[in-house]
């Protein structure tokens, strides 16, 4: 028997791909007051994701996957390595950097409304780092941080480190593509398209 082939698009790649295109047009022009003097902003705009994507490029991936997932979580952080001064920290090349995090990687998160009725974020976890063997594990609290690594064939626990969370907060926040009523869940532009309503 003959064989055919036929071509399927993909629909909710066009979809994303035309928002996305209308939205990053033109780039966005950054108006950064007195941080336009602090010395490793400029190092963030052209270096975001410590890969070499600018920050355009991480926010434009922030859009896609919005729309895919309804939502992302975006962690700004740095590590600590204990020095006395920003010279010292820029000497050894740290800085702030930007993770994207899909709903792929987050596994848990916790909101708890404070007196004045506004939500923060206390707890949130989520997979660094996952390889043939080794899961690597983080879990923020307000005031610590704890790193786990485990063995995924033997079913152990490698390393455990917590260090202090000198920022005394989370620093995660949600982009949303469409809100949803539960928070922490957000609402896909490709729902209808993928579900098939």
């Amino acid at each position: 028997f003959p064989v055919t082939i036929s071509p399927l698009d993909n629909h909710c790649r066009s979809v994303v791909n035309v928002y996305n295109s209308f939205m990053f047009r033109e780039m966005p022009d950054r108006e950064l007051g007195t941080l336009a003097m602090e010395p490793t902003v400029e190092y963030f705009l052209q270096d975001a994701d410590l890969e070499g994507r600018r920050l355009d490029a991480v926010m434009k991936d922030v859009s896609t996957w919005t729309s895919v997932f309804g939502h992302v979580w975006m962690l700004l952080s740095k590590p600590n390595v204990n020095a006395l001064t920003m010279a010292d920290e820029m000497a050894v090349g740290v800085r702030p950097y930007l993770s994207l995090l899909t709903p792929l990687v987050v596994y848990d998160w916790t909101y708890e409304r404070g007196a004045n009725g506004y939500y923060r974020l206390t707890y949130f976890k989520y997979v660094e780092d996952i390889n043939d063997q080794i899961t690597t594990v983080v879990e923020w609290w307000e005031d610590r941080i704890k790193t786990t690594q485990t063995d995924r064939k033997k079913k152990e626990v490698l390393s455990e480190s917590e260090e202090v969370n000198q920022l005394g907060k989370i620093p995660v926040i949600i982009a949303y593509n469409q809100r949803s009523p539960v928070r922490g869940i957000g609402v896909s532009d490709i729902s209808d398209i993928v579900t098939g309503k």
